[in-house]
């Protein structure tokens, strides 16, 4: 916990028993612990699903959550924490809307989040205690920083768990985007992008690529096809071209045509790409299918 919370996240969210100073029983984190925290500028917000932590009130005494507030140097840049006693099923209502409002309908205003969470658990009629004893240190109207990359990356990470086991999504060098857990030359965020499963070892080719002269055109060269997940959501194909495969330029200027096709089986399509050299004279050019993360 600590190595991720000094590595930047973004959210620290906790479920469990917790007391004025500590998280767990067990002290999972203390306030002594507080002073080891060296994540500088990279400030989480922390949501605690427990009780006690955000009682901010007693004189003379910092609860967990100022303690982690006035972190210098580190800690975190807001903590929604209750100040009394809250149950944990309850709690997890709270926090489940909290984080679907933020990736799912994304809100990035920290205030408004909280405020609609909040109203949805009072609209649904559960128990008013909870609402009260929640409390929030820090600024509502903070922007939460990053939430684009955030937002793309979100249906990758549903995907990881549709594929892959919980042992797995705890294992980075198994679930990680960049990572071949197959061994079939395809990394995770591609299988992702077309429609691949990252535990089975695909034989075939993620790409092949048909010479027009062939086919008896000259309105083009050859013609890339490739298959896609249509709902992979966050990521583009995109043609790349090369002199020497070491330098590789956007190649969309090559492509006079595209044709996508429904394959009929509810989840994936075909794509084909006409591709001609602009300027045959420059001599040949190699070509590449480059998966990106959208920005």
């Amino acid at each position: 916990m600590f190595d991720a919370w000094n590595d930047g996240a973004l959210f620290v969210n906790y479920f469990g028993h917790g007391g004025l100073d500590r998280l767990a029983s067990e002290g999972l984190l203390k306030g002594d612990d507080i002073t080891t925290l060296r994540n500088s500028n990279k400030t989480p917000v922390v949501t605690a699903m427990t009780c006690l932590i955000g009682r901010f009130e007693l004189p003379g005494f910092d609860c967990l959550a100022e303690s982690l507030l006035l972190k210098e140097g580190g800690g975190a840049v807001a903590v929604w924490a209750p100040s009394g006693l809250a149950l944990n099923e309850r709690s997890e209502q709270l926090a489940k809307k909290f984080y679907n409002v933020i990736f799912e309908a994304q809100t990035n205003v920290l205030g408004d989040a909280i405020i609609e969470a909040m109203r949805y658990y009072h609209n649904a009629g559960l128990p008013s205690h909870v609402l009260r004893v929640f409390n929030f240190l820090g600024d509502p109207a903070m922007v939460l920083p990053g939430m684009n990359k955030w937002r793309n990356e979100l249906p990758f990470a549903k995907w990881k768990r549709t594929v892959f086991t919980y042992e797995d999504i705890m294992m980075p060098w198994i679930s990680g985007s960049a990572e071949d857990p197959d061994n079939d030359g395809l990394k995770n965020f591609v299988e992702y992008a077309l429609g691949r499963h990252p535990k089975v070892i695909d034989t075939d080719s993620a790409i092949e690529i048909f010479d027009a002269r062939l086919m008896g055109s000259s309105s083009y060269d050859v013609i890339l096809k490739y298959v896609r997940d249509k709902y992979a959501q966050g990521t583009e194909c995109r043609l790349e071209v090369s002199s020497d495969l070491i330098n590789w330029d956007d190649g969309s200027g090559y492509i006079t045509d595209v044709q996508t096709i429904d394959n009929g089986d509810g989840k994936t399509e075909t794509v084909l790409f006409y591709i001609k050299n602009p300027d045959p004279e420059k001599g040949a050019c190699f070509i590449r299918l480059k998966v990106v993360f959208l920005p």
